[in-house]
């Protein structure tokens, strides 16, 4: 029977194989609890992305030349699929902790984004399907997860379109209604004498190209009717576009917003903790702190105002420290258990003595 995950129950379990499905969560996924399993981590998820690249290699190659490093690729890719295969059933080993949905997970994982793209990935192996292979470039996708700045935007990319699916799908499907309406249209005016109309869905075809502004010109109306079809459904496309780049811009305009919001916010809690914690101090004990920090502050101001100077530059150096997470906020209760925690311990020791 398998052992629900988390950090509590895992410190406290005798049971080996939920510490070894743990082992296998700290090595699969990226722990940044541990620098040790995180390296161990990168170093895995890129090497199962390199050999998605090797399967998938072969199949996008042109058949026409010779390339011995592909036909040596086409030769051991059943290796290649069976490392594939592994990670996909260690993944769906540990899925209560990476979903977190308990005995669900183990059903969910099948159903996930992910847990379809692994399995899309190994089914041409064992199925017969080659065609399938192709998904395997997906797995690139999760590349981005060890770029903490280019993941940080992706988070907000999905928060921001996830805030506004309701108003984005309705524009969609409007948008699609146009297109097909148009070409409908289209079809009307010019099947009879235009020979690049001779079917319905060459009429969709112009009609995107049209309605989306790409306009690549290997289509065009040559009767009137057609012409104001055009016209018209053009001047649509772009009022449509126009209305779809003002949501998204302004829900990331308010989910930057939000973040500052939230960052601010922590801001003035860390500030409030770290004042209580720092007050205490007397204004020589702040005034080396700030000279072994090469703090310059002006002659002559009060002890409260040395405490919050120096409570100033904690700050901005841990925002800059956590600059690569924008999401991510100050943690006060971090600044405490840091050097400058011991710093004022040595003083508080030099003062007993």
């Amino acid at each position: 029977m398998f052992t629900i995950l988390t950090n509590e129950t895992v410190k406290n379990s005798k049971s080996i194989f939920a510490k070894i499905r743990f082992y296998i969560y700290k090595i699969i996924e990226p722990y940044p609890e541990n620098k040790f399993y995180a390296y161990i981590s990168y170093f895995y998820n890129i090497l199962t992305i390199i050999f998605a690249l090797f399967v998938l290699l072969p199949a996008l190659w042109s058949t026409s030349g010779n390339n011995p490093f592909i036909d040596w690729l086409d030769a051991n890719a059943i290796a290649f699929y069976i490392v594939l295969t592994i990670d996909y059933i260690l993944r769906w080993f540990i899925s209560d902790y990476t979903l977190g949905k308990g005995y669900k997970s183990f059903f969910l994982f099948f159903v996930s984004f992910w847990g379809i793209i692994d399995f899309l990935g190994i089914f041409p192996i064992w199925f017969g399907a080659n065609g399938f292979a192709i998904f395997l470039i997906f797995r690139l996708f999760k590349i981005i997860r060890f770029f903490p700045r280019i993941n940080s935007a992706f988070i907000l990319i999905n928060k921001t379109l996830f805030r506004r699916w309701k108003v984005l799908t309705i524009v969609f499907i409007n948008f699609i209604f146009m297109i097909f309406f148009g070409a409908t249209l289209i079809w009307l005016f010019e099947n009879e004498t235009n020979p690049d109309i001779n079917t319905f869905w060459n009429a969709v075809y112009m009609m995107f190209i049209t309605m989306t502004t790409i306009g690549f010109g290997d289509i065009t109306p040559i009767t009137t009717g057609g012409r104001i079809v055009v016209s018209i459904f053009s001047l649509v496309g772009i009022s449509i576009i126009a209305i779809i780049t003002a949501i998204v811009v302004t829900s990331f305009t308010d989910e930057l917003e939000e973040v500052r919001r939230r960052i601010n916010k922590q801001n003035k809690l860390s500030r409030e903790k770290l004042w209580k914690k720092y007050r205490s101090l007397t204004k020589e004990e702040v005034i080396e702190l700030l000279k072994k920090y090469k703090i310059s502050f002006p002659e002559r101001q009060r002890h409260d105002q040395l405490v919050n100077i120096y409570i100033t530059f904690l700050i901005k150096k841990e925002n800059k420290k956590n600059k690569t997470d924008q999401v991510e906020s100050v943690n006060a209760n971090e600044l405490l258990d840091q050097e400058q925690t011991i710093e004022i311990n040595k003083l508080d020791s030099n003062k007993d003595k």
